[in-house]
C-alpha cells in the first residue's frame, strides 16, 4: 500500500547502504586530496576540488571574497564589482566550511556527508512511500551513479541543491502517516499546529535551494497550489489557506532579503539576472543554430548589437535584465512555435545524457599533469538528430561509443518504468509530486539539459522507476516464464 510503513522497522538496509557509500566515497575522496596535492606541485590554477569550469572558479572567488574582504563579488582585485548573477547560497556554505577547516578539500568532504544524508532521504521516503526494498534500491541507484560521484567531490553547487530539494520534499510528505491520495482521509491529516510548522519548514527550505540555484525559484507556484486545492476531507478553506501563506513568507523571508540587496545594488528587485542570460547567451543561440545553421558566436554578436552593444561582463549584470530582456522576448514571439518545439525536443538530453562520459570527461580535466587543453567528450548533438528525425545518423551516433549507449537503454528502462508506476499510484499525492519535479527540472533546463542537470530529478527518478519494476515484476516473470501446461498423455 502507498505510504504504508513496514511492519517490521529495521536499521539493517541503511547500515548496508552506508557500508556501500563509505566504500565507494572515502577512497575516492582520498583520491580528491591526492590529486590536489599533485595539482599544486605542477602549480594547477585550478586544485581540486575546484574544476577549470567558469562555475567552480567564480565559486571560488566569491567564497574567497567573502572570507578576506566580507564582500559579494566575482572581481578578484578592486573595485569589487557587486555579484548579481550568482546566488549567496553555495558560495555561503563554501566560505563557511573553509573559514573552518582552512582548504576547501573540506567542502567536497561535507558534500560526501550531504550524499549519504541524501541516501538516507531517499531510503525513507522509498520506505514510506512502498518498502525497504524501493527505498534501498532508489538510494543504492542514487548514491553509485556516476554523476552523482562527479559532483560529490567538486565544488559545484549541486549536492547541496540536491539535499535541499530532497529534504523539502521529505518534510513536506512525512506529514502523512498512512495513505496519501489526492482526496485524503481525516487519519492521514496532522494537527493544524504541526501542518503549519512543516508547511514553513518546506518553504524556508526551498527559499535556501532557490538562493542556491534560482531554477527551483518557481517550483513555489505548484506547491502553493497542491497545498490550497488539495481535497482534504476534514480540513477546511481556511487552515489551507493558512498552511500555503506558512510556504509563501517563510520562502519569501529567505529570499526577499537578498532581492533588496540586489535593488540597492543594481536597481532591479529580483533573485538573479541567470535565467534571462541564459536565454540570451545559450538557449536562443541553441535555437538559431539547429533551425537556420547559425553559429551560436554570430547569433550572440548580433544580439549584442541589439541590445545596445554591451559586452559578455555586462550582459550578466542584474542592471542589464530590462537590455537583454527585449532582446529575448522577441526573438521568442517571432518563433514561439517553432522554439517550443525545439525546447521539447532538447529535453531528450535531460533523460539520456551519459553520466559515465561526464565523470570521464572530469577525471582526463583534473590530470594534474595537463598543461594544455583537452579534447573534451561531447555529446555527439543526439537531441538534436532526434528533433531533426534524422534516424539514420541518431542510430550511428547512438552506437559510435557503446558503453554510453548502455547506459542511455537503461536511462530509458528507468522512465519507461517510472512512467508506469505514474499510472499505477495515480491516486497518490507523493507519485504525482515525484512526476511533478522531474518534469520541471527536465522541462525548465530545455536546450542546455546534460547529466548535471539531471541530478535534481534523479532522487524522485529512482523511487518511481523502483516502484514500476516492483509494480510490474509478476507480470514480467508471467511473460519470462509462462506457467507450464500439464502435460497430455
Amino acid at each position: 500500500m502507498i505510504f504504508s510503513v513496514d511492519k517490521k522497522s529495521s536499521c539493517f538496509l541503511p547500515i548496508i547502504l552506508g557500508i556501500i557509500f563509505v566504500i565507494i566515497y572515502i577512497p575516492l575522496w582520498g583520491w580528491t586530496v591526492h590529486v590536489a596535492h599533485e595539482q599544486e606541485q605542477v602549480h594547477r590554477e585550478d586544485i581540486m576540488p575546484v574544476l577549470g569550469l567558469e562555475d567552480s572558479l567564480n565559486y571560488r572567488v566569491l567564497a574567497d571574497n567573502l572570507i578576506r574582504h566580507h564582500v559579494f563579488s566575482a572581481q578578484t582585485s578592486e573595485p569589487f564589482i557587486h555579484e548579481t548573477f550568482r546566488v549567496p547560497g553555495y558560495p555561503f556554505f563554501a566560505a563557511l566550511i573553509k573559514a573552518i577547516a582552512g582548504s576547501y578539500l573540506a567542502v567536497s568532504f561535507v558534500q560526501v556527508i550531504l550524499t549519504f544524508v541524501t541516501s538516507l532521504l531517499i531510503f525513507f521516503l522509498g520506505k514510506k512511500l512502498h518498502s525497504q526494498r524501493v527505498g534501498f534500491i532508489a538510494a543504492l541507484l542514487f548514491i553509485i551513479d556516476p554523476v552523482v560521484v562527479q559532483y560529490t567531490l567538486l565544488m559545484m553547487s549541486d549536492i547541496l541543491f540536491v539535499f535541499l530539494i530532497t529534504l523539502a520534499v521529505y518534510i513536506y510528505l512525512n506529514g502523512f502517516t498512512s495513505v496519501a491520495p489526492l482526496a485524503s482521509s481525516a487519519s492521514s491529516v496532522p494537527s493544524a499546529w504541526q501542518a503549519l510548522k512543516r508547511m514553513a519548514s518546506v518553504g524556508l527550505i526551498l527559499g535556501m535551494a532557490t538562493l542556491v540555484r534560482p531554477i527551483s525559484m518557481y517550483l513555489i507556484i505548484p506547491l502553493v497550489c497542491l497545498e490550497l486545492f488539495r481535497n482534504y476531507s476534514s480540513v477546511g478553506w481556511k487552515k489551507r489557506i493558512a498552511a500555503a501563506l506558512c510556504i509563501l513568507v517563510a520562502f519569501a523571508a529567505c529570499i526577499v532579503p537578498w532581492m533588496i540587496r540586489n535593488k540597492v545594488a543594481s536597481g532591479v528587485l529580483a533573485v538573479s539576472s541567470i535565467s534571462t542570460y541564459n536565454l540570451f547567451a545559450f538557449n536562443l543561440p541553441g535555437y538559431y543554430l539547429f533551425h537556420d545553421g547559425i553559429p551560436e558566436s554570430q547569433t550572440k554578436e548580433a544580439f549584442f548589437r541589439e541590445a545596445g552593444g554591451i559586452n559578455e561582463d555586462q550582459a550578466c549584470m542584474l542592471e542589464y535584465a530590462g537590455v537583454i530582456g527585449p532582446v529575448v522576448s522577441g526573438n521568442l514571439k517571432e518563433h514561439f512555435f517553432s522554439y517550443a518545439y525545439f525546447h521539447i525536443a532538447k529535453v531528450t538530453s535531460f533523460f539520456f545524457s551519459s553520466s559515465y562520459e561526464s565523470l570521464l570527461t572530469t577525471y582526463l580535466q583534473v590530470s594534474p599533469y595537463r598543461t594544455a587543453p583537452i579534447e573534451i567528450i561531447k555529446d555527439p548533438h543526439l537531441s538534436d538528430l532526434f528533433a531533426r528525425h534524422e534516424w539514420v545518423r541518431l542510430g550511428k551516433g547512438l552506437m559510435s561509443h557503446i558503453p554510453a549507449l548502455i547506459e542511455r537503454i537503461f536511462w530509458g528502462i528507468m522512465f519507461l518504468c517510472a512512467c508506469a508506476a505514474v499510472w499505477v499510484y495515480r491516486r497518490s499525492v507523493a507519485v504525482w509530486m515525484y512526476a511533478g519535479l522531474i518534469a520541471y527540472f527536465a522541462v525548465v533546463t530545455g536546450p542546455v539539459a546534460n547529466a548535471r542537470y539531471r541530478l535534481p530529478g534523479m532522487p524522485f527518478l529512482f523511487l518511481l522507476a523502483v516502484m514500476g519494476i516492483v509494480a510490474l515484476w509478476p507480470l514480467l516473470v508471467c511473460l519470462m516464464c509462462p506457467r507450464i501446461e500439464e502435460k497430455k498423455l
